[in-house]
């Protein structure tokens, strides 16, 4: 069964590799740092789901948030080559993480069968972006 990946408050992505980011693009949630989001419809950033973004077939999948952001705020996406120290001491390295059940979180298993991992764990405490 697939579990929820903790996100640890208060950290960030200070002295990581970043990819290019995109934006600023419109909030169309709030986020918090490491949120996996979407480019919705709309044009405004959204936390990503499982199911709406499977990563396989569904182009709306863009990436990371490196920021606490409030609905509504610009909000600044960070993808593919980027390392994100977030996540507390839950990860096993080399692992494979996948969008989640739960908007804007990441997983330890594939929801679908068809979802791709858009990070590996680079160590404990360390994703890398991989999609």
């Amino acid at each position: 069964m697939a579990a929820d990946i903790t996100r640890v408050a208060g950290i960030g992505m200070d002295g990581v590799a970043k990819s290019t980011p995109i934006g600023p693009l419109p909030a169309g949630d709030t986020f918090a740092i490491g949120d996996v989001v979407r480019l919705d419809s709309d044009g405004k950033v959204r936390k990503a789901l499982s199911g709406q973004c499977t990563v396989a077939n569904v182009s709306d999948y863009i990436g990371f948030i490196g920021e606490v952001i409030a609905s509504g705020q610009s909000v600044t996406v960070y993808g593919k080559g980027t390392i994100f120290r977030a996540f507390g001491s839950s990860l096993t390295e080399n692992a494979p993480y996948y969008i989640g059940a739960t908007e804007g979180t990441l997983y330890d298993a594939q929801v679908a069968s068809a979802d791709d991992p858009v990070a590996i764990a680079i160590n404990t405490t360390d994703v890398l972006v991989v999609k």
